[in-house]
């Protein structure tokens, strides 16, 4: 069964079954991890612990040559010093390293295909400093960067002192000091594990449940040091599980994808860096006509200034090679590696999705700004290395997503420092009608809510899950949901699925259309280039993720509907204005010439951000040429629909019927009926003899389910269309023209309606 886990579903059983076992007199199991999640059987032996320690003798320092004697000596950004067969490892600390920013990444290196705990994904990054301390320790502090004094006045920085607080974690002992270089050493293995500097354990268990950490069996088994970064390598094992509990099955919280559910263990990797620092990169000021991610602080108080945030845009640090060309070659690339774990048939079509941006990256002034290189079969380097870039491929039993693009940022500057986007293999199966049974149509209410995805009707849905599980109790819950229906009112892990069961269901279609329609434009080898072209989109929506760039739910309005399907326009100009939308497959209406399925390069939208992004100006002309070079670009925004942009929070307004997902052309509504007309089609062929061999009429309910499904979301999206207003994001000082919000007008096409 699937694991969807409602926040107020699992805080509400964990409460209940903590209550059975304390009334039952029976005495919880204790593992390592409960050290750190505030449990009060945990609490009770972190005290007990605490008083060993205060009644042992302090032990003075050993001698450094005699702690790291006969070790195997790492050097690079930090000297590490390791005999992991004994399960020791020291990390050496230079005093120039105090008091200077240094960031963890935590990522799973491998998983178990389900919970959450899928290959390549990442688990947490933190931002810290070690800072000395009597009684030979080191505390380990996260600085504060949301509030910060850029002007350096002496007054602002007392305010600030005095207001706010960074956020001290916890102290390391120092085992050893060289009396020569003042290098302390302190325990790695405790570092990483058991005081969990990147939170790993607690991330990973607020996904888990029933499993938890268990540090006598996990190890670190692998350390490198780098110029730049130290990787470590860690197996964790969890323990725990459900033990054949009904309940556990019944709500979805028992694991299918291990032979036993008492335990499994995964691959955590740690990457060890330091922040950079005067290397040149400028962070670049965000507008809010432009979809990119932010880094956001709130700068000291100024009179005059409406707006206390200071808000800059994530991207790369891209440098040309000749700062007065209007187009060079970058001083670095961006590479992006293939994983060697990728299928060999779809890795053209990989490439080629990360090779679209530089059509993008030339209108910002750059050629060949982007390269992709294949990972050898015998490379000595890991993918969740820090200093590679990596197009990953997982395989999973229950996907939350089909695609994941996340990067690590420099939280003071904005500049992305590493990313990586991870495929699931799941895509090409459900794009092959090869259907899971152990999946989330197994569970009524997680279908429920996943049918529901991206209509008003999952708001509605959400409240009557509350009602219905709370009752009365519930009722300002549901009426707050009503109120402010944004992103963040809805769990975090139902929308990754919502996406991935959306997409997989409107790509799923599409393959199924190709399969059973009859006529030349259909025949069965179409399919193999219809997963080639989608592969090559979606590779290129979860990179455009990793260069900083939003989604836009505005972007699949450029072309008319008449033109969808002729190549000559959609290859010149682009099927979508931006590949960052969630754009439905292009299905041709029965009878009708089949164009290209998805987009093939990137469109005028995405080219614009990049130019806002990446776009420099020589450095002689100073920062109010590039001020000013900038503002310019942001005031094309009104060039609609072509830079039109909304993104995740105005999709769940639901005001602008226009700002949608699985919409096209700049008429979505005939685009929609179109496909109704393919569902009809598709669904009168639906038979006995549409059962592949060897396959039950399982396969059949499952394509049955699909068709319907694929129906009910194009009618959903012409019902969007009654009422509504359209939405327009404009800067009131530096642009005329449309109001933000206006009536919406219907577009009168003239074409006759085929229902």
């Amino acid at each position: 069964m699937p694991r969807l886990r409602l926040r107020f579903l699992q805080c509400a059983l964990g409460l209940g079954l903590s209550l059975w076992v304390w009334g039952m007199g029976l005495t919880p199991i204790n593992f390592p991890y409960a050290l750190t999640t505030g449990d009060p059987v945990a609490a009770q032996t972190d005290a007990d612990e605490a008083d060993e320690a205060e009644a042992e003798e302090e032990e003075e320092l050993h001698s450094f040559g005699e702690t790291v004697a006969g070790m195997q000596v790492h050097q690079g950004l930090f000297t590490v010093y390791t005999n992991l067969r004994e399960g020791e490892s020291y990390l050496a600390i230079r005093p120039d390293q105090l008091n200077r920013n240094f960031m963890m990444l935590a990522t799973l290196e491998s998983g178990i295909g389900e919970s959450g705990l899928f290959r390549g994904w990442p688990i947490n990054d933190v931002v810290f400093q070690f800072r000395e301390m009597a009684g030979d320790r080191l505390q380990v502090t996260v600085p504060n960067t949301y509030i910060r004094n850029p002007g350096n006045q002496a007054w602002q920085q007392r305010l600030l002192e005095g207001s706010f607080s960074d956020s001290v974690i916890f102290a390391v002992d120092v085992k050893a000091v060289d009396p020569n270089t003042g290098v302390m050493l302190i325990d790695l293995s405790a570092l990483v594990m058991q005081q969990d500097l990147a939170n790993a354990f607690g991330v990973l268990g607020s996904v888990t449940w029933t499993h938890f950490p268990n540090l006598d069996l996990s190890r670190l088994d692998q350390v490198k040091a780098f110029e730049g970064n130290v990787e470590i390598g860690a197996e964790v094992v969890f323990s725990g599980g459900s033990g054949g509990d009904p309940l556990a099955n019944l709500f979805g919280f028992a694991l299918e994808s291990i032979p036993d559910d008492r335990g499994f263990s995964v691959q955590v990797r740690y990457s060890l860096s330091a922040l950079p620092v005067n290397n040149g990169y400028e962070p670049r000021v965000a507008d809010q006509r432009v979809g990119y991610f932010l880094t956001v602080f709130r700068a000291p108080f100024q009179v005059g200034r409406p707006d206390p945030f200071v808000r800059y845009i994530n991207r790369w640090h891209l440098e040309k090679q000749n700062p007065s060309a209007d187009i060079s070659v970058p001083k670095a690339p961006l590479v992006f590696w293939i994983e060697n774990t990728t299928p060999p048939e779809y890795r053209e079509a990989i490439a080629a999705g990360v090779l679209m941006w530089n059509e993008a990256f030339e209108q910002a002034g750059f050629k060949s700004a982007i390269q992709v290189r294949q990972m050898p079969d015998n490379a000595d380097w890991d993918p969740a290395d820090v200093r590679y870039n990596v197009i990953r491929w997982s395989d999973s039993l229950d996907p939350w997503a089909i695609g994941l693009g996340p990067s690590r940022v420099n939280p003071l500057t904005g500049q992305i420092l590493d990313a990586d986007v991870i495929l699931d293999a799941n895509t090409v199966r459900y794009l092959q009608q090869q259907y899971q049974t152990r999946g989330l149509d197994s569970n009524p209410t997680a279908l429920g809510y996943l049918q529901n995805c991206g209509q008003r009707s999952q708001t509605w849905f959400q409240q009557w899950q509350i009602l219905q599980q709370q009752g009365e109790a519930g009722l300002d819950q549901a009426l707050a949901l009503a109120q402010t229906p944004s992103p963040s009112n809805i769990d975090h892990i139902l929308e990754a699925q919502c996406a991935g069961y959306t997409a997989t269901q409107r790509n799923g279609f599409g393959s199924l259309a190709l399969s059973v329609l009859p006529g030349a434009q259909f025949a069965p080898e179409q399919l193999d280039t219809y997963i080639q072209q989608y592969l090559t989109a979606v590779t290129a929506h979860e990179v455009g993720h990793i260069l900083g760039l939003r989604h836009n739910f505005a972007g699949s309005r450029s072309l008319d509907p008449a033109v969808l399907n002729t190549p000559a326009v959609t290859q010149s100009q682009g099927l979508v204005s931006s590949v960052m939308d969630y754009f439905p497959p292009n299905i041709a209406a029965p009878g009708e010439y089949q164009g290209e399925f998805f987009p093939s390069r990137v469109g005028a939208y995405d080219r614009w951000a990049v130019e806002y992004g990446y776009s420099e100006t020589p450095p002689s002309l100073g920062d109010s040429q590039e001020r000013q070079t900038l503002a310019a670009i942001a005031g094309r925004s009104s060039q609609y629909p072509e830079l039109a942009y909304a993104s995740d929070e105005d999709i769940f307004d639901f005001i602008d019927p226009e700002v949608d997902a699985w919409d096209l052309s700049n008429d979505p509504m005939v685009f929609a009926a179109w496909q109704l007309e393919n569902a009809q089609a598709v669904w009168g062929r639906l038979n006995r003899l549409s059962v592949a061999p060897g396959e039950g009429f399982g396969g059949l309910r499952q394509r049955v389910d699909l068709v319907f499904n694929y129906y009910t979301g194009n009618a959903l999206t012409i019902a969007n269309y009654v009422g509504g207003q359209r939405f327009r994001r404009t800067d009131p000082w530096t642009q005329t023209g449309p109001a933000p919000l206006s009536r919406y007008q219907p577009r009168n096409s003239g074409r006759p309606w085929p229902f």
